[in-house]
Parts: structure tokens; C-alpha cells; sequence
């Protein structure tokens, strides 16, 4: 592997070996309780708080590479990888708990005065809606992922920009240089977000 960072072919194969390592650590399955199935989402933020944070301008990591120990230079990425997965997965349990008992309770998160149920009569699910305000809905819904810090901003963002602009993957992805896949690893937050609101939420009728 070419020790240049500027190098594609060596980034690429960092991004591979990186992937690898971390279903290794984190394969599927490996959560219960209220993370199970979150193991894509963990792997996906733990990567980016990795690449970062926990590699960029670490030093011991420059210290190994400037030696050209290989040893050091994978105990310490091990150890950087085991660390942002304790880091992501902590975060996300606590917004996920958060989000159920908000939900649980069907509480306002502004007034926590315990009586904002709408009655199961005056609720409707998402697809019996008009079009519009469907899209409405998923919008907002986006919205709330962002502030409870479920998705990230760029993530919700892309997904507003394509039902907006009826942009397909490969469209969003030339736009950005970038590859269809990676819009696609983007885009996995998000879409789980929704489903499980379509799943779960019922919306009061208009």
C-alpha cells in the first residue's frame, strides 16, 4: 500500500481494510436490547469518528508510521477502532432511550406534561394521507432525527434534496464526485429512521 494519503488507490484500501475490521469487531447480531440491529449504524458512525478523530493527528499512530512500526501501527488502530465503537454505541443508546420514553409516554419533549396523545379514532397512518402531506411529514420527521441527533444533518439534508428535486442515488452521487454506494451507506441511517416511523406512528388526521 502506497504511503502517500493523497493516493486514491491507498485511501480506498485503507476504507476496505477499515470495513473489514470493524464487522469483525462488530458483526451482525452482535447487539441486543435496544440496539439490536443498529450493528450498520454503529459501524457507519463509529468509521467516521474513527477516520476523524481518533486516527487524524494521533500520535502515537504518526509515531509508529514515522518508524515504520508495523505492530504499534495496529495496536493502535485496534485500540482508536475499539474506542469509537464504545464511543457510538454509548451515545446511541442513551438517544434511543431518550426517543422510546418520549414516545412511551407520549409526551410533549417541551411541556413533559404526559397528555398529548391524540385518541387512537383521530389518528391515521402515513399512507392513508395525501401526498403532500406525507412528504410534509417525512420532512419533519428528518427534522427531529437530527435534533435528537439519531441521523446526521448531511445525511437528512441529501434525503430532503432528493424527494425535493426527484434525484436518484447515482444523480446525488455524480453531484458529488462520489460513488453510488457511498450515497447509499449515507442514506442507511435515514432510511431506517423512517421505517421504523412508519412502522410505529400513527399521525393525527388533518
Amino acid at each position: 500500500m502506497s504511503s502517500n494519503p493523497e493516493c486514491p488507490a491507498a485511501a480506498n484500501q485503507l476504507a476496505v481494510c477499515l470495513d473489514e475490521l470493524f464487522r469483525l469487531r462488530l458483526p451482525r447480531a452482535h447487539y441486543t436490547g435496544i440496539l439490536e440491529g443498529r450493528e450498520d449504524d454503529v459501524r457507519q458512525e463509529a468509521y467516521l469518528l474513527l477516520v476523524g478523530k481518533y486516527l487524524a493527528g494521533n500520535p502515537a499512530l504518526l509515531a509508529a508510521t514515522a518508524a515504520g512500526d508495523r505492530r504499534l501501527i495496529a495496536e493502535e488502530i485496534h485500540r482508536s477502532l475499539g474506542s469509537s465503537i464504545r464511543s457510538v454505541s454509548k451515545t446511541l443508546k442513551k438517544q434511543l432511550l431518550r426517543h422510546q420514553q418520549m414516545h412511551t409516554y407520549g409526551e410533549d419533549p417541551d411541556t413533559h406534561a404526559g397528555h398529548t396523545c391524540i385518541h387512537p379514532a383521530c389518528r391515521v397512518h402515513l399512507w392513508e394521507l395525501p401526498f403532500e402531506m406525507q412528504r410534509q411529514i417525512v420532512f419533519a420527521s428528518l427534522r427531529i432525527g437530527v435534533q435528537e441527533n439519531l441521523i446526521y444533518a448531511r445525511s437528512a439534508q441529501l434525503a430532503m434534496d432528493m424527494l425535493d428535486q426527484g434525484l436518484s442515488q447515482s444523480q446525488i452521487a455524480r453531484s458529488l464526485g462520489v460513488s453510488r454506494q457511498a450515497v447509499h451507506a449515507m442514506l442507511a441511517p435515514v432510511r431506517k429512521h423512517l421505517a421504523e416511523i412508519v412502522a410505529t406512528q400513527e399521525f393525527p388526521l388533518a
